[in-house]
């Protein structure tokens, strides 16, 4: 079974929640950061202060649009969801073990860097390599990591082979929400060459945590990428691309949806025929 965060787009608590997940693989880490965000917003009901301070942060601009969400004033009924999430995150003993509001926002603005964005995109182009249903270009992590390392998207750097790897084993009990926020968000995006705009991946992101009706859109594209990474096992590999008891998914009712994926361009597949290995053996993966 899967792990299970219940989530629906409907509640205001949900914008700030989904927004820990995201950027948190750590369970641990993200409790501590779920208290520290809700501790702020109870303690600012007026809310003259934002979340994040920094106007000059591309995180704060999109902030504004999570405190838009909210009424002037928490009402009774808001504020008990806030306190009940509060509490759910491990309340005061979490927040006293959180880090600073600086070191949390860095981390947010960070998180594509850190893997978010390349756990989404490999597992998409896994996805895309099999469409091609070619026996020569068999999809496989390995043969995604070929693309995905020349790939460019300045200034995030995915890495040399062995930092891309490292970012899979990391990121990738979140790599269906991620997939499922860029599809949702209209990827693909510039069928050319290798190069990707990097503001697509925050421009995603953020649309997905302020607007509920895309949320919703996420939530049903990841049960298709998880089911997807849960039972696809690639040539030569023992088992499939993540642990179906690892992988973490939205609890909310909804069907899963289809993703129109388009297949390899010229470059990609050129790429992709060119990689030998179907597999990483297990020696070379990241402890």
């Amino acid at each position: 079974m899967p792990n299970v965060i219940e989530i629906d787009p409907r509640c205001k608590t949900t914008p700030l929640k989904f927004l820990a997940l995201m950027c948190w693989p750590s369970d641990e880490e993200r409790k501590k950061v779920s208290a520290s965000f809700f501790g702020k917003v109870i303690a600012n009901k007026e809310r003259n202060e934002k979340l994040f301070s920094d106007d000059k942060d591309y995180v704060y601009k999109a902030s504004l649009g999570i405190y838009g969400i909210y009424d002037k004033t928490l009402n009774d009924q808001i504020g008990y969801q806030f306190q009940k999430s509060f509490q759910e995150a491990g309340g005061f003993e979490s927040l006293t073990a959180a880090d600073s509001l600086d070191s949390t926002i860095n981390k947010i603005d960070s998180a594509i860097d850190r893997g978010a964005a390349a756990s989404g995109l490999l597992l998409i182009l896994i996805a895309r390599i099999k469409k091609h249903n070619d026996p020569n270009m068999k999809a496989s992590l390995s043969r995604a990591i070929s693309i995905l390392e020349k790939t460019q998207a300045y200034p995030v750097e995915f890495g040399t082979e062995r930092n891309i790897k490292a970012k899979w084993s990391e990121w990738k009990k979140l790599a269906p929400l991620w997939s499922a926020v860029f599809v949702a968000n209209g990827y693909p995006w510039g069928q050319k060459n290798l190069n990707i705009n990097p503001m697509n991946f925050k421009d995603s992101f953020w649309k997905s945590i302020i607007n509920s009706n895309i949320l919703v859109k996420v939530i049903r594209y990841s049960r298709w990428f998880e089911e997807f990474s849960t039972t696809y096992v690639p040539p030569r590999a023992s088992e499939p691309l993540i642990d179906s008891e690892e992988v973490i998914r939205l609890g909310y009712p909804c069907s899963a949806k289809v993703p129109l994926l388009p297949l390899l361009n010229v470059d990609e597949q050129r790429l992709a025929m060119e990689h030998g290995a179907y597999l990483y053996k297990k020696k070379d993966l990241p402890e």
